[in-house]
């Protein structure tokens, strides 16, 4: 569980109450990201074994790198992956503070102070706290490596938490007039935005004394202020009595604090507001203005800061322990066009140097200039085409290599050239790309691209290589290996050998002749000639056309039963076959895969030759022909032995070729794909070998691609129509003439584009990817092929190839002419290429490491064939260093942009709970979500504009009717339940989702200014196909009904429309269903603050006849609950009762709005006669409104049980979630009872989980991301150790639903 705080203030004395706790974090921008301090180098072991760190709001994640040798134990798991090598721990840095309602704010700023320690006194080793988090006007003391910052590896398991802070009294006087604060506190609340923080250490002879470890503190701020604090470590007896605990062996404890005081605060010039602020120290002598490289006790501390204002920048240096007030010297540096969003100072082989970055898309180094004595603008990177955020320093050498020296301001260097030894910058923009820049000459040595606009950076050097950690908008963390991409991925272009006959080669070109006798002509000085030559050019000669070297296969390959160099096999035309040597670029020929025996037995010719295939271990290389014939070749055969002919009678030329397995080939042909099943690694036979199945496509496309289940002896094909089909191979029934017809088939799956890749995930699940860019997931119930549902690739145009599917989905494909590799889950692309056209022969080899939650690949060999102007070929290869990369990706990718509605939904798994979120991004995610914690994300299919809201629908545990509305008035219907040949579901991969299809409005000719607001599903009584009725409400006051059926069969339509006769005055906002009896009560929210009331038949049946009739649309009812729009609603029964075939029914309504007030009424219904079983209200509703229940408009509201006792959940813009306890014999009385901050911005939706038996309940708040809430009952003594007490630094006492959960009083 993270370290949580219970607010006093929400806390029931006699443990009864219910109130709401802080479970995790998902989603939404990553704020900061931190590396763990490097080790010292006498402790080079350990420099692998760090740890990094990433922020959303004011949550803090720790990871640890993977290539660390022992676990991370769990504290509390926010985005934990499935499969993680790497437990993460969570910490809720900012919580409530002092019963103060208000976010914790983001977290956006660590610092790990050089000089904290752990200490031993008296025999006791006290861990102190070993790094500052900051954000907001928030300053915490945490304590995030183990072992209170010691950097030896030996408490790497330790949990991360956060200390308790103690103001001086002459501090605690001033704060607690300014900002209301008490004395103690789980941090610092200072009076203004903090940019920046920085330590160092202050010698005290009486530390051993008086148990004391002292730093001094600046903090930067906005106003262009500092603000330079003393803080010291002290110890403090903690005493709880007997009568007050629930365990009677608590003993008083002693406990450390942190005792801060605010010594100095002076402003900078000039008085402005800045954007970015960084500082440096330096050790400088009295009686000289230089730096000195050996400290003394004639040194003082001098302060250098680094602030930006929107487009200039300010670089002031003062002395930090004169007596006297500082008097900084400003130096003004101007360049920058835009607003200035990161300055940082940097240590340049011995230099000191600063970098910035700005609006203007630029990123720019200043230097010292000892001449002007004053700061200049050394160079300016351009490559960024969006406002550039952060930047940071790193050296990609080994530490043996690093040779660094104390700052000195007047050192230059000679070196002008890029080279990986010498420190980098890396630079983070908007437009997604990472890039890495020269120190000397500001050249880009590296890009990294990302799907998504990259925010902040961080780095750290390491023995073998530097490291970077970036953070995304969507909440994914990113780590790279600088070295490897500056110097890993190498390129060379090298002329494949040309092997046309020489007559072909010597013979000279159109263009070499005209060229010669132009040349002769000029030198003769004969006018009338040349004249009568530019006449003749002027007349366009036919060229001789030039028997070009035809490439007809090429293949990337690498023995991996042996530790091999990599190489590229080529085949040509002219019957050659040839290898180079990637590491020495050497060409090799193989031998001949064509001889003349060949065409003499078999009338094969090598012109015949169109496709190649290399198997695995290289014991068989097979050549396609456009007979259809396959020649079969083998390097490791004698000369005696000749090749195999594979022969396919009656099938027409080979389109493609793919070794399955080791035993298993399979060739494309028109219409027709065949399977040879034999052992290439012994292949003697060298008569005709014919194929052991045949298929017949019967479709109009090419076959292409192929997924082959050999065990259950399945078969799955993909065309160039978009086409998929399956066949058994097992059923002799479907073989007609000798070959095997399709059992069923899904057309159009990707929108008549060429399929170029498919895999089997399971037994009934096929992974397809297409040039349409998307990927589709299908489905087998038997031998019945259906759709599932299909999603696009982040940025790529088309896919090529599905290179891993087993963990994570690694796509290749093309976005332009650039040919990309990229992982689909996190958006973190491996490798790129730029190929200069699509239609160019290319392949690539990657090997992944199966462990690797991003599968990112240890190395990859890409080659691409270029075709030159006289007929000759050039190979282009691009391939990763020998050392492994070790890139990762961490967290669950959800939205990029803000979530507008959500919804909670179960199947038979109860422990696992799936929350639908939809965005401004256009697209719907289904995130599984286990106590708490998210366990991943699968996005489907996207819409083309932004999706505003959703709703569930379900008959029972074993399906559920998804609902998607959006821009253009869309709405998407999906079904999703679980797999049949699943026991337990455990995330979203065991899920079975199927796109129905799309809803047709009655409105046509829709803009992006026409969408739907809001949408509410309830399933119908009857019917044998598993019926839902769905309502939406669109921003012109529309209604929208439909019926959708779960089963499609017989003839029946999955969804139909109904034409809905009336339209409101104003644009519907909200959208309510509830089941009374047989009839369902409709109640629509709108803009105006009105209320309508609608009435229909719950059975299928009934419900086709009713909308048959006239005026079927009409309120039977109708109140004004808000001064303004009513934005959200919910509803329950509170009494009905049916007897002599008449029922009576009471309902509440609870609605929430823009004016900022809660509105509870209740609707008295009966029915009209015994005959006509339609509702009517038997009065006006009664309605209470509740004003100013919120600081800002509501947004969502829902009604839980808890105890007997109903309770109503609401949350807005105003950042809190509140309970309200409505009154046991007054239904429409409120109390509010207690609330909690909510730490997202934008807040859209509120969505709540209770199982029937009511035994917990999640709340998940959504907007710029995910927050969610668990519901705990406080203990009686919680109230007696309340937070806040001097020297306790977490306190976490909390029992779910009345039972013990944990007692932790986290050290």
């Amino acid at each position: 569980m993270a370290d949580e705080t219970i607010d006093s203030s929400v806390i029931d004395r006699s443990g009864r109450e219910f109130f709401l706790t802080k479970a995790s974090r998902a989603g939404g921008p990553v704020t900061c990201v931190a590396f763990s301090p490097s080790k010292p180098s006498t402790q080079p072991k350990y420099d692998d074994n760090y740890f990094f760190f990433v922020a959303q709001g004011p949550y803090l994640t720790r990871y640890k790198n993977r290539g660390a040798t022992d676990d991370v134990d769990i504290d509390v798991g926010a985005n934990i992956n499935v499969g993680a090598t790497n437990n993460p721990q969570q910490l809720l840095v900012f919580t409530e503070n002092g019963g103060q309602q208000r976010g914790g704010g983001s977290i956006h700023g660590i610092h790990f102070p050089e000089n904290v320690t752990s200490k031993a006194k008296a025999g006791k080793t006290f861990t102190p706290w070993d790094s500052i988090v900051y954000g907001g006007k928030r300053l915490a003391f945490c304590s995030l490596l183990g072992g209170g910052g010691c950097n030896d590896g030996s408490t790497s398991n330790s949990k991360i938490e956060r200390r308790d802070v103690i103001l001086s009294e002459a501090t605690a006087k001033t704060e607690i007039n300014r900002n209301s604060l008490s004395p103690t506190s789980p941090f610092l609340e200072l009076g203004d935005w903090i940019w920046n923080v920085k330590t160092f250490s202050v010698d005290d002879n009486d530390t051993d004394s008086t148990n004391k470890m002292k730093t001094t503190m600046v903090v930067g701020y906005a106003r262009h202020m500092l603000e330079v604090w003393n803080v010291e470590e002290s110890i403090t007896d903690i005493e709880v009595g007997h009568n007050e605990c629930i365990n009677d062996s608590i003993e008083p404890s002693r406990r450390t604090a942190i005792l801060s005081t605010c010594l100095r605060r002076f402003f900078l010039s000039p008085s402005t507001v800045v954007t970015s602020m960084d500082f440096i120290f330096v050790k400088q002598q009295n009686q000289h203005d230089t730096i000195s490289t050996q400290g003394d006790h004639n040194e003082n501390d001098t302060l250098w800061i680094a602030s930006e204002e929107e487009k200039e920048q300010c670089n002031n240096r003062m002395d930090l322990t004169s007596s006297s007030s500082p008097t900084p010297k400003k130096y003004l540096l101007e360049g920058h066009v835009g607003v200035v969003h990161c300055v940082r100072w940097f240590n340049d082989g011995g230099v000191i140097s600063l970098a910035s970055t700005s609006d203007d898309r630029s990123v720019r180094k200043w230097v010292w200039d000892i001449t002007q004595q004053y700061w200049v603008e050394k160079w300016v990177g351009w490559g960024h085409s969006a406002r550039v955020w952060s930047v940071a320093m790193v050296n990609p050498a080994s530490p043996n290599e690093q040779h660094s020296t104390p700052s000195d301001l007047t050192s230059t260097s000679s070196s002008s050239a890029p080279s990986p030894s010498l420190p980098v910058l890396v630079s983070v923009a908007e437009d997604g790309t990472a890039r890495v820049w020269s120190t000397e000459s500001g050249e880009t040595m590296a890009c990294i691209h990302h799907s998504t606009t990259l925010r902040t950076v961080d780095t750290r050097s390491t023995i073998d290589g530097g490291m970077m950690v970036i953070g995304t908008t969507d909440g994914i963390s990113a780590m790279y290996d600088v070295y490897n991409h500056i110097s890993g991925e190498n390129r060379f272009e090298v002329p494949i050998p040309d092997d046309r006959p020489q007559e072909i080669i010597d013979k000279p070109s159109s263009d070499d002749i005209e060229s010669v006798v132009t040349s002769i002509t000029h030198a003769e000085g004969e006018e009338q000639n040349v004249d009568k030559l530019q006449t003749k050019k002027k007349k366009k000669k036919k060229k001789k056309k030039i028997q070009s070297q035809v490439i007809l296969g090429m293949k990337c390959w690498c023995d991996v039963t042996k530790s091999s160099t990599p190489q590229v096999i080529v085949a040509t035309r002219q019957g050659t076959l040839m290898s180079l040597n990637i590491d020495t670029q050497d060409w090799h020929i193989l031998g001949p895969w064509w001889e003349k025996y060949i065409g003499e037995r078999h009338g094969i010719q090598a012109s015949d030759g169109c496709c190649m295939a290399v198997h695995d271990t290289m014991c068989a290389v097979a050549i396609g022909t456009t007979r259809g014939d396959i020649v079969l070749t083998s390097f490791q055969k004698s000369k005696d032995t000749n090749s195999t002919i594979l022969k396919a009678r009656g099938l027409r030329g080979v389109q493609g070729l793919s070794f399955i397995d080791s035993t298993c080939l399979v060739s494309f042909h028109v219409q027709s794909v065949a399977l040879w099943n034999m052992d290439f690694e012994n292949v003697t036979n060298t008569a005709e070998v014919e194929p052991n199945i045949v298929l017949k496509l019967e479709t109009k496309g090419i076959p292409l691609s192929c997924a082959y289940d050999r065990v259950n002896h399945r078969v799955v094909v993909g065309d160039s129509r978009g086409n998929i089909v399956y066949f058994n191979t097992k059923d002799i029934d479907h073989m007609k003439g000798g070959l095997i017809e399709p059992i069923s088939r899904i057309p159009r799956v990707h929108q008549k584009q060429h399929v170029m890749s498919i895999k089997w995930l399971n037994t009934d699940t096929i992974i397809s990817a297409g040039n349409d860019g998307c990927i589709h997931i299908s489905y087998l119930d038997g031998d019945f092929f259906r759709k599932g549902w299909s999603y696009p690739a982040p940025s790529m145009n088309g896919i090529t190839a599905i290179t891993h599917s087993s963990g994570p989905i690694i796509v290749a494909g093309y976005y332009g002419n650039v040919f990309r590799m990229l992982d689909t889950r996190s958006g973190c692309e491996l490798f790129r290429a730029d190929t200069g056209g699509r239609q160019r022969i290319l392949d690539y080899r990657v090997n992944t490491r199966n462990n690797i939650l991003a599968g990112i690949p240890l190395g990859y060999q890409l080659a691409v064939c270029k075709g030159l102007k006289d007929g000759s070929n050039n190979l282009f290869v691009q391939h990763s260093s020998i050392h492994p990369r070790r890139d990762e990706a961490n967290g669950v990718k959800l939205h990029v942009e803000t979530i507008f509605d959500s919804t909670f939904f179960t199947l038979t798994n109860q422990e696992i709970v799936f929350l639908v979120t939809v965005s401004e991004d256009c697209n719907s995610r289904i995130s599984a979500w286990r106590k708490g914690r998210i366990i991943d994300s699968v996005l489907l299919t996207p819409q083309e504009s932004c999706c505003r809201c959703v709703a569930i629908s379900k008959v029972d545990e074993k399906s559920v009717v998804l609902v998607v509305g959006g821009g253009k008035l869309t709405l998407q219907f999906f079904l999703v339940k679980e797999r049949s040949n699943f026991g337990i579901i455990n995330s979203t991969r065991d899920l079975d989702i199927t796109f129905i299809g799309n809803g047709s409005t009655w409105k046509k000719g829709a803009t992006i200014d026409h969408r739907i607001n809001a949408v509410s599903a309830i399933p119908l009584l009857g019917g044998e196909h598993r019926s839902h009725l769905v309502v939406a409400g669109d921003s012109d006051g529309g209604s929208h009904i439909f019926l959708v059926t779960e089963d499609g069969s017989d003839g029946c339509k999955n969804i139909r429309s109904l034409l809905v006769p009336t339209m409101s005055e104003r644009p519907i906002l909200c959208i309510e269903t509830l089941a009374i009896g047989n009839r369902i009560l409709i109640m629509m929210g709108s803009t105006g603050g009105d209320i309508a009331i609608f009435d229909l038949p719950a059975s299928l049946s009934q419900l086709e006849d009713f909308c048959e009739g006239s005026n079927w649309w009409y309120p039977i009812g109708g109140y004004k609950g808000h001064q303004m729009g009513t934005n959200t609603i919910c509803s329950q029964i509170l009494s009905m009762e049916i007897t002599k075939n008449r029922m009576n029914a009471t309902v509440s309504i609870v609605t929430g709005g823009d004016d900022q007030a809660l509105c509870i009424s209740r609707l008295s219904l009966e029915q009209i006669d015994d005959c006509d079983t339609r509702l009517k209200l038997v009065r006006d509703a009664d309605i209470n409104v509740i004003p100013e229940a919120s600081f800002s408009a509501i947004k969502g509201v829902s009604v839980v049980n808890f105890r007997d006792q109903k309770y109503l959940l609401a949350v807005g813009y105003s950042q809190q979630l509140s309970a309200w306890r409505f009154h046991n014999k007054d239904d429409m009385s409120l109390q509010c009872k207690s609330r909690v901050s909510v730490d997202l911005g934008d807040i859209n939706s509120l969505s709540v989980y209770q199982p029937s038996d009511k035994s917990t309940c999640f709340v998940a708040v959504c907007g710029m991301g995910v927050e969610m809430f668990q519901q705990v009952a406080a203990l009686s003594m919680v109230e007696t150790l309340r937070y806040g007490h001097t020297g306790i630094s977490s306190l976490s006492l909390y029992f779910q639903l009345g039972n013990m959960k944990n007692f932790d009083i986290f050290d």
